[in-house]
């Protein structure tokens, strides 16, 4: 007698979980792509007793220099770092 050959499983298709590496990629494209969207400036802000903290005070943003984080690769920026220091 002799028995069937074993036959591997079949692979299912459908969602695999992306790596880490692919993660923070998309994590960075997304940050770098939001310096277009989200206005940098700054509040004045008031001394609060009750808080004991500053807190901003609504209506009085104002806007700092549109400097986005730029076209090219975001990664070359680290590299010189470490390269220099």
């Amino acid at each position: 007698m002799t028995t069937p050959a074993a036959t591997p499983p079949e692979r299912q298709a459908g969602f695999r979980f992306p790596s880490a590496y692919t993660i923070l990629f998309m994590l960075i494209v997304i940050v770098a792509a939001m310096t277009w969207i989200i206005p940098a400036g700054q509040y004045e802000r008031v001394a609060s007793d009750a808080l004991g903290r500053d807190i901003p005070i609504a209506g009085t943003m104002i806007r700092a220099v549109h400097r986005v984080s730029g076209e090219r690769v975001p990664w070359p920026t680290p590299l010189k770092g470490k390269r220099l220091g």
